[in-house]
């Protein structure tokens, strides 16, 4: 899978998920139209609370949808 295929997908489901995040580094410069030679994606998600049920399961969520994008 490219990595443009990697990121709709993960984008896809974070947003099925109600998952906020933010995709940055060499990913987000490609997107902007700038060449950058990169191999990973770089995202990140905002965490209220360790505390808080709901922010603890959206991050097990997010991390659930990125290994099953990596492993496919």
């Amino acid at each position: 899978m490219l990595f443009k295929e990697r990121l709709v997908k993960i984008a896809s489901e974070l947003d099925r998920a109600g998952i906020d995040y933010m995709v940055i580094g060499g990913q987000a410069v490609l997107v902007y139209g700038e060449p950058r030679p990169t191999i990973n994606i770089d995202i990140i998600s905002e965490v209220v609370s360790s505390q808080d049920r709901q922010s603890v399961s959206k991050l097990l969520i997010f991390r659930k949808i990125l290994k099953e994008v990596k492993d496919e």
